[in-house]
């Protein structure tokens, strides 16, 4: 009877925690499964009515990846397929033409994000795993090698105590923010952090990770081992200055790509990874209102953007190999 009794009780404590470990797996799966089917949107505002866009160039261009403009309102752009950095005038006119391949100063392989300040144009040089810095002439000034560290430069920002910029690796370990020091000092900062660069002031600069799913482990859901990521989609902007503050957040799985700051009315332009648009943000994260809506088609992707003294933004197409003028409306 006692042996029975023993039995009976052994098997209602099985029957507990067989119904408790079914809860416990209903719960996390429908926790995960609601924020990984989280409303992928929001709720744009539509400013294309103020501005005109336009295809800028393509016919001198293969694959343009970076871009900038600098105070004369030249436009400059790097060609990852050309190997090169074009310039061409405010009306579109190829103007010269810097670099070509090769590892040799003055060369370039597969080159990134660029950036100019104080007349200076620095250039991350993907392939070669250095960043060039050069007159806006074109004349060789310094370069800075990592292939020590083996790092790949995506992308750059030039404020007064030197030089941050990201790369692009298969390793997440090697994704942080980088920083070439007056004192010709690399640290680092974070972790599982890949995106883009914009200057802020001369004193920081702001970083937007576009990394959807930055961390994950598995775990047993409903009797099968399934890869969770925590902070799914959420996508941070952080000020950099030496260190790394949290400025704001971007919508749900926006995935920026690059963006620019415009101190003048102190906004933020962003390329939209998810809707392939440019909009505009307050300097706080508010969103303002969509630009550049995304009528290009998912074939016409865009990467790079910069911003003129007028206010005209410019961005790259690579896959079509074009560049994309946005101008407010006069």
């Amino acid at each position: 009877m006692c042996a029975t009794l023993k039995w009976k009780v052994i098997a209602v404590i099985l029957l507990v925690l067989g119904i408790a470990a079914c809860i416990v797996r209903w719960t996390m799966s429908y926790r995960i499964t609601s924020n990984l089917e989280r409303e992928v949107g929001f709720p744009h505002i539509f400013l294309t009515d103020r501005y005109t866009s336009e295809e800028f160039v393509s016919e001198q261009l293969k694959k343009p990846r970076g871009i900038a403009v600098d105070q004369d309102g030249l436009v400059y752009v790097s060609d990852e397929e050309l190997c090169a950095v074009l310039v061409f005038s405010p009306q579109g006119d190829l103007v010269r033409k810097i670099g070509g391949i090769g590892s040799r100063p003055g060369e370039f392989l597969s080159p990134k994000g660029i950036t100019i300040n104080d007349n200076r144009l620095y250039l991350a040089d993907y392939g070669n795993q250095r960043i060039v810095v050069l007159t806006t002439a074109g004349d060789l000034v310094q370069e800075i090698s990592l292939s020590e560290r083996q790092l790949n430069p995506l992308d750059l920002a030039v404020v007064e105590d030197g030089i941050y910029f990201t790369v692009w690796a298969t390793s997440e370990d090697v994704h942080r923010i980088y920083h070439v020091s007056n004192d010709g000092r690399i640290p680092s900062y974070g972790k599982r952090l890949r995106g883009y660069l914009a200057e802020i002031d001369s004193t920081k600069a702001a970083f937007a990770n576009e990394l959807v799913f930055p961390t994950g482990s598995s775990m047993w859901i409903n009797g099968m081992k399934t890869k969770v990521w925590a902070e799914a989609g959420e996508n941070e902007v952080s000020l950099v200055d030496g260190k790394l503050t949290r400025a704001f957040e971007l919508p749900y799985k926006y995935q920026p790509r690059d963006f620019v700051y415009s101190p003048t009315s102190q906004t933020y332009y962003f390329i939209s990874g998810a809707y392939n648009d440019i909009d505009c943000f307050s300097k706080d994260g508010e969103y303002l209102g969509t630009v550049l809506d995304g009528s290009l088609g998912s074939e016409n992707k865009l990467e790079y953007i910069a911003l003129a003294r007028d206010g005209t933004l410019y961005c790259t197409a690579p896959n079509r190999g074009s560049v994309y003028r946005v101008r407010p409306v006069q």
